[in-house]
């Protein structure tokens, strides 16, 4: 099996261990009879706070998966780490490219395939409202998602990006 197709067949599986053991923020908001500068402060504190609180929904389920790793996703994948940056949210994974049969360098390993797998997971799970309320977390931040996928062999690195506005476009 290619290692795309195998990859492209798990990402469901590396997409939900976002969910794992997390909690679910609702961020409301609130309106007022402002007027003038008055309205623009209410409203600049209103997205800090909507800000803040999609920041602290971001770093609480990074501490709780954290916890449970490294998780084992499916024979040759695991799921070693997970941290918010100032642009991205990281998902760190560990490739046991003996048990693959690829190293990630291989010209057979296909970075748009996972790329491609990894946004079709990302589609079909924003019905689950964990996974929806963590994508709206990462737009109302401005951030995106990084995927770095360690090969334990070669020790190469494939990193795989979505960009915020691509989150965006999933979410809307």
């Amino acid at each position: 099996m290619k290692f795309s197709t195998v990859f492209h067949k798990h990402t469901f599986a590396i997409c939900a261990t976002f969910c794992l053991g997390l909690i679910s923020v609702s961020c409301g908001s609130s309106s007022g009879d402002k007027s003038g500068s008055d309205s623009v402060m209410a409203r600049q504190d209103s997205i800090a706070a909507v800000s803040a609180q999609a920041d602290a929904l971001l770093e609480a389920r990074c501490v709780k998966a954290n916890a449970q790793f490294p998780l084992v996703i499916d024979d040759f994948t695991s799921q070693t780490a997970v941290e918010v940056l100032p642009e991205n949210m990281v998902h760190t994974f560990s490739i046991d490219e003996k048990k693959l049969g690829l190293e990630l360098d291989d010209p057979k390993v296909s970075k748009d395939a996972l790329y491609q797998g990894i946004i079709e997971a990302l589609r079909v799970n924003k019905s689950d409202s964990t996974m929806l309320s963590e994508m709206q977390a990462l737009v109302t931040t401005g951030r995106g998602l990084l995927y770095k996928y360690n090969g334990s062999k070669s020790g190469k690195t494939i990193e795989v990006e979505v960009a915020p506005a691509t989150l965006k476009e999933i979410v809307e």
